[in-house]
C-alpha cells in the first residue's frame, strides 16, 4: 500500500485564476476562486491551509474556499524526495 500512496500539492496559475491542488492517496481535489484574477500586475495575499484531508484557500481577504478530499489519507507522503516552494521562470540575476 505505500506505493499506491501519493501526495501532492499545488499552487498554480491558470486562466489568470489561482488554484490550489491537493491530492491525499487517491483523492484529489482542487480549490479555485474564479471570480478573482490574480494576473493584474498587483501583489496578493494568499493564505493557503490544510489540516488532515481539509484545505481553505483565501486571497487578499476578499474570497475564500473550502474543500477536502474525502477518504482517509489525511497525511501528505512526500516519499522521502524533495521538497519546492517558489518558482521564476528565468533568474539570471537577484537584487
Amino acid at each position: 500500500m505505500a506505493n499506491s500512496f501519493r501526495s501532492q500539492f499545488s499552487l498554480q496559475v491558470k486562466n489568470g485564476v489561482l488554484r490550489y491542488i491537493f491530492r491525499l492517496g487517491d483523492r484529489m481535489k482542487i480549490l479555485s476562486i474564479p471570480q478573482l484574477n490574480v494576473t493584474d500586475d498587483v501583489y496578493h495575499t494568499v493564505i493557503v491551509k490544510r489540516q488532515g484531508n481539509r484545505a481553505s484557500l483565501q486571497i487578499d481577504y476578499r474570497g475564500k474556499v473550502e474543500g477536502t478530499t474525502g477518504g482517509v489519507h489525511k497525511l501528505l507522503n512526500m516519499g522521502g524526495g524533495s521538497f519546492f516552494t517558489g518558482g521564476l521562470p528565468n533568474v539570471t540575476e537577484v537584487r
